[in-house]
């Protein structure tokens, strides 16, 4: 399980959010009593993937750096 502000990494591709496996994001939001995440990504120039923040992660799918 994993809380507010944590970084985690994808476990895998996620080309339709533009997110590859191993993006580094920090956890924003917990739902679904700890099994679905929203988590903030930020490219290289900066910006938040705003698509990235629509869509909520399981928890498999990610890993505590």
């Amino acid at each position: 399980m994993f809380n507010l502000n944590d970084c985690v990494h994808l476990k895998k591709d996620f080309k339709n959010l533009g997110l590859s496996k191993n993006d580094i994001g920090a956890i924003v939001d917990i739902q679904d009593d700890g099994n679905s995440y929203c988590v903030e990504f930020i490219d290289k120039n900066g910006e938040t993937n705003e698509e990235a923040l629509n869509h909520y992660f399981k928890k498999e799918e990610l890993s505590k750096l």
